[in-house]
């Protein structure tokens, strides 16, 4: 009985050993893997990206049938000749 008392510890004693080692293990890596936040920088639309976003609707208003890659290349057509 005595014996098997001693077993009993010895395995308890070991749970917590390796409980201890757990908590530590789970710290560090909460630490390690977390990644530093960049502040998001945001932009104003450039003048392209306007022009593209307005001539777009209008191109689709007046032909909606018109495909988007086909909407896209008119638009595109329509920037070339105002330069």
């Amino acid at each position: 009985m005595a014996d098997v008392k001693k077993q009993l510890m010895a395995i308890e004693k070991k749970l917590l050993s390796l409980e201890k080692k757990l908590l530590a293990f789970e710290s560090v890596k909460a630490v390690t893997t977390t990644k530093p936040t960049k502040p998001k920088v945001v932009r104003s639309p450039s003048r392209y990206n306007k022009f593209m976003s307005s001539e777009g609707r209008k191109v689709k208003k007046a032909n909606p049938s018109m495909p988007q890659p086909d909407v896209m290349r008119e638009v595109a057509r329509r920037w070339n000749e105002q330069k």
